[in-house]
């Protein structure tokens, strides 16, 4: 489960209304002065612009797809499962607000399984049956339906999981900042940088084989390297849920390391924790997933002293952003797990109003990604500000970093750790 990176997509609808110009010809008085009355009658009795219509647009309503995950592993499934209610939550704020422009925002959703094959059939039924505007993707494999939505020219906003398609399509933003197209040879310092001022010196560095974990991994082995880290033992071979890390643990152990980076969802993280605990080593660990109070509370003693990369300001810092968002997700997602996959769905929805905010009065997809793609965005504080000009094929330099102490995170700095591109 990869970090985004941080390190970790034509048609246009003009509207206008019609006004009513009386032509002016040459003659006496009488005819001009009749021409001028037919002209300021007409100008007055003028039908005021029709309605907005367009694609994923119709009576009032402006229509958002949710991609997120339903079915298949369920250590991602408990989480992302919840993505369309969070969405419809920032989304009610802001019809209470009055919509966008008068636009009233609904959402669907479609499961994408997460496989790929899953995620082209989710997409296009977003875009085919349920007629949306453009879609909102929390998902960890959405390389499935990069180029069909490219095509079709829909604005995606979501988490940038993997560089195919977020790091290659104008049309793809990632909410917390997007993802290098080639992490190991766009190499930087916003992991391995701060591992390096806790004194690691040899790193352990363990992933999934999803495309997102795949990429973070070697982003971070090349910057390790880059600065004068060892990589002394390197996976991307772990699967979602499991369980025994002996022999990783062994090979750690056996090869010095002192600095440990996981791309791995919560549940995986856990079973690690307790492998590197069990064999009496205790290295900096990072973990870039499960910074989640759930977590902490359940299990404080298994992961005491070690750091979660937090995308967004951490809650602990009580941001007026952080009031928004627990008093949307109380009011219209209650039982959503308030965690990193929420707030980054939440962010997600906030970045897709943005971009219809920016595309003007009566919304296209053609206007929502150019005018997006220009502005510097920060979720109303919630992360770093992130320049959308500069996102495509590279990735935000700057997380929050949160420890472990007892059963609550303590933000090591109210201000992210931004580290530097190497190359």
């Amino acid at each position: 489960m990869g970090r985004s990176q941080q390190p970790r997509w034509l048609m246009t609808l003009a509207a206008a209304g019609a006004v009513a110009v009386a032509s002016c010809s040459g003659g006496s008085t009488s005819t001009s002065s009749a021409a001028v009355a037919g002209s300021t009658s007409a100008t007055a009795g003028a039908a005021a612009p029709g309605p907005c219509t367009g694609p994923g647009i119709t009576n009032g309503k402006l229509t958002v797809g949710v991609i997120q995950q339903d079915s298949g592993n369920p250590v991602v499934v408990s989480d992302f499962k919840h993505a369309i209610e969070v969405v419809r939550a920032r989304f009610a704020e802001e019809n209470a607000k009055g919509g966008v422009d008068g636009l009233q925002l609904a959402a669907v959703s479609a499961d994408d399984g997460g496989t790929t094959t899953q995620n082209l059939s989710a997409a296009r039924q977003l875009v085919e049956q349920d007629n949306a505007f453009g879609i909102v993707e929390v998902s960890i494999e959405p390389g499935g339906s990069g180029d069909y939505l490219k095509a079709k020219g829909i604005p995606v906003t979501g988490w940038a999981t993997a560089s195919d398609p977020f790091a290659l399509d104008n049309n793809f933003f990632g909410a917390v900042g997007g993802i290098d197209a080639d992490p190991a040879k766009t190499p930087d310092t916003s992991i391995v940088g701060f591992l390096k001022a806790k004194g690691v010196t040899s790193l352990a560095l363990l992933g999934g084989t999803d495309p997102g974990s795949v990429g973070a991994n070697a982003g971070t082995a090349a910057a390790a390297k880059a600065t004068g880290i060892t990589v002394g033992y390197q996976t991307s071979a772990v699967q979602f849920g499991t369980k025994d890390f002996t022999a990783d643990v062994a090979k750690m152990k056996s090869a010095g390391v002192n600095g440990v980076v996981t791309e791995l969802d919560p549940t995986t993280n856990l079973a690690l924790a307790a492998a590197i605990k069990q064999a009496g080593i205790t290295p900096v660990i990072l973990f870039t997933t499960g910074y989640d109070q759930r977590l902490i509370s359940a299990v404080s003693t298994l992961v005491e002293g070690d750091y979660f990369l937090s995308f967004f300001a951490p809650f602990e810092l009580k941001l007026p952003v952080h009031q928004r968002f627990a008093q949307d997700m109380a009011q219209g997602a209650p039982s959503a797990p308030i965690g990193e996959v929420a707030a980054i769905s939440w962010l997600s929805a906030d970045m897709f109003i943005r971009g219809l905010q920016e595309a003007g009065g009566c919304p296209t997809r053609q206007a929502f990604v150019r005018n997006l793609r220009k502005i510097t965005y920060d979720g109303g504080g919630f992360i770093a500000p992130i320049d959308l000009s500069t996102q495509v094929g590279r990735g935000n330099l700057c997380y929050w970093e949160v420890q472990a102490r007892g059963k609550a995170f303590v933000p090591v700095s109210t201000q992210p750790f931004c580290g530097k591109f190497l190359s």
